[in-house]
């Protein structure tokens, strides 16, 4: 048996233990067949899958040209010649729980000037007994279909064979002995030869040294000695492993809605998927590994299954209350059940609250900074255990940051996503608004005046479990600008609410809504609008009937907007536009269109004769106007 070269590179991730390894593997056998009897050998097709094929060990097989292997698809005095080598490999060295990531055969090819006469295609081959060297092991039945790699040797040097996704697949499945098959590419793809001499000759194993030796390198991982912690990236990387980060790093992203935002991460899954990543690994740990659809989860499925339901808003922000769907079940009766029952925000004592979350036995945490999730899975002395998607070698939240590996968050966080994980699932339920604005701030009221949101320049929270803020923008750049987008997530809100929008400056609005029933319905609108300095727009929900109403703007609230812009003006001017307020409210239901739009304007037309200038009072009665027709 030929030498078996062990060479290990140990990569440490915090308390996550994982290794990569490279095992360099010499041949423990070659052989090589041709073809015996040539007068039956005129046609290729015949000669391809002729049985009267020779084969001994390749010592005495080459006696003008000893230790060497010869691969042939030619025709020479009429006959075609065909030469077919195997050569098995003992795996015997990899561990049981090897993970193979990567696999190269090296060729050194002999200096008989036939560089680039054939290709050499390798793949599997069979044989019944290494050692008899049997007629019927060397058919072409017995090389396999799947082509593992495929290149033209280079004279007096080595070539690398880099094997695909189907030769890791056959090394992976093989235990012990793995046996290769090497034929010209005229023979694996039945193509008739074009002339004489189309050979490849390489050095065998019997070579006299081993600095020609063909071998077969093989990358590998091997699960850590303590894997506490789970790590999954959004990049390529050995977490979980190359193979598996390779199939959704190049996933786009939420349709390219990514890349869309005005702060926008990018299009695909590794330059956006943080929050994904994150709410993965915070999963797995509580030992959730298959989501509502039954995939396993990961990245890559969660992205798919959240681009299918509409799990992103408009720029590629995830809806939260979907993410916690997809780490639940659905139960007979359509309603969904998870254990993650509130994903909470916070922005304020951001780390005392991130302190005592960690503290608790049924918590989890999303660190945020700077456009970036990352998973805090425990706190050790001072310093908080980071599994981070993207710089994926930091250890603490205090590491001194490498470039492109470690990254500093100098062991703080500008907020938090606080997840509550239940023993057993429960019921899933609630509202998640997005509101897409600069100018706006949003206020819910639910049927028994409990308040969560913006009011009066300061937020209420009058809910156990909900939370408002602005919307977190994923982003990697670094200088990240607040978008001013909200967020308001609100659990068990009941069916009827009200959601207020308020102006905080002249400007747009889009209002992105979902709600999860209590029967497991999922209702999703979108409102939009202008915003007013002061202008209040309230919409009135029904999610029993899935009725929507937009409340024109109150008597009480116009003149709360016209007190504000008169600050300033004489009271009698005050008392003058107050009296012509009340005139265009009185009586309003009983007015037709025209006489509520006239009255409306002659009241503009008395601010301009008056030389009030305010573009509030002007934009509030263009909006009386537009309601009233």
């Amino acid at each position: 048996m030929k030498k078996v070269i062990l060479v290990a590179v140990l990569f440490l991730v915090g308390v996550n233990v994982a290794s990569a390894e490279t095992i360099k593997i010499y041949p423990t056998d070659d052989a090589m067949a041709q073809l015996y009897d040539t007068e039956a050998l005129t046609n290729w097709s015949s000669a391809r899958n002729f049985l009267g094929l020779i084969s001994k060990p390749i010592s005495t097989e080459l006696p003008d040209a000893p230790g060497k292997l010869a691969l042939r698809s030619d025709k020479a005095s009429g006959f075609y010649r065909i030469y077919r080598i195997s050569t098995t490999f003992d795996l015997s060295a990899l561990p049981a729980n090897a993970t193979i990531t990567s696999a190269n055969l090296h060729l050194y090819k002999s200096p008989d000037n036939n560089a680039g006469a054939v290709q050499v295609v390798v793949s599997s081959h069979s044989r019944e007994n290494p050692a008899l060297y049997q007629k019927q092991d060397w058919t072409i039945d017995n090389f396999g279909t799947d082509e593992f790699a495929r290149s033209s040797l280079i004279n007096s040097q080595y070539t690398v064979f880099s094997f695909n996704q189907s030769g890791l697949n056959y090394l992976s499945d093989t235990e012990g002995m793995a046996t290769i098959g090497m034929l010209t590419h005229f023979d694996f793809d039945s193509q008739v030869p074009t002339g004489f001499i189309q050979a490849a000759t390489w050095y065998s194993s019997e070579a006299a040294g081993t600095d020609k030796d063909p071998y077969l390198e093989i990358e590998y991982t091997v699960p850590g000695e303590e894997d506490e912690f789970p790590l999954y990236t959004q990049v390529i990387s050995d977490y979980p492993s190359v193979v598996e980060t390779t199939e959704w790093a190049d996933d786009v992203y939420a349709s390219g809605k990514g890349a869309l935002g005005s702060y926008p991460c990018g299009l695909y899954v590794k330059n956006c998927g943080c929050a994904l990543s994150s709410l993965v690994m915070s999963a797995r740990n509580a030992g959730i590994d298959t989501s509502i659809v039954g995939d396993s989860i990961d990245p890559g499925n969660i992205n798919s299954y959240l681009d299918s339901v509409g799990g992103y808003d408009s720029e590629g922000s995830l809806y939260w209350l979907k993410a916690q769907a997809y780490f639940g079940r659905l139960n007979s009766d359509g309603k969904i059940e998870s254990r993650f029952v509130s994903t909470k925000q916070v922005s304020s004592d951001t780390m005392s609250a991130i302190d005592a979350a960690l503290a608790a036995e049924n918590k989890a945490v999303l660190g945020y900074k700077n456009g970036h999730f990352v998973w805090l899975p425990a706190k050790e002395g001072v310093d908080y255990i980071v599994r981070d998607p993207f710089w994926y070698e930091t250890e603490t939240a205090n590491d001194i940051a490498v470039p492109s590996l470690v990254k500093d968050y100098n062991n703080t966080f500008d907020s938090a996503r606080i997840i509550t994980i239940n023993d057993d699932p429960v019921l899933l339920t609630g509202i998640e608004a997005h509101l897409i604005s600069q100018t706006a701030e949003m206020l819910f009221k639910n049927s028994v005046g409990q308040k969560v949101g913006y009011e009066n320049g300061s937020v209420l929270i009058d809910l156990a479990n909900a939370s408002y803020g602005n919307t977190e923008v994923v982003s990697l750049d670094g200088a990240l600008v607040p978008s001013g987008n909200k967020n308001l997530l609100v659990y068990d809100a009941g069916n009827e609410f009200t959601i207020d929008v308020v102006g905080t400056g002249f400007g747009t609005f889009s209002l992105e809504f979902l709600a999860i029933t209590e029967t497991g319905e999922t209702k999703t609108f979108t409102l939009t609008g202008t915003t007013i300095p002061g202008v209040t727009t309230t919409f009135t929900f029904d999610l029993e009937t899935g009725e929507v109403v937009e409340q024109p703007i109150s008597y009480e609230q116009f003149l709360s907007v016209l007190n504000k812009e008169m600050v300033g003006y004489t009271d009698q001017q005050k008392a003058f536009f107050l009296k012509w307020a009340d005139k265009i409210w009185s009586n309003m239901t009983e007015k037709t269109v025209s006489q509520a739009v006239k009255s409306i304007e002659v009241y503009q037309k008395l601010f301009v004769a008056k030389k009030i200038e305010s573009p509030v009072i002007f934009s509030v009665t263009d909006l009386l106007k537009s309601q009233v027709k």
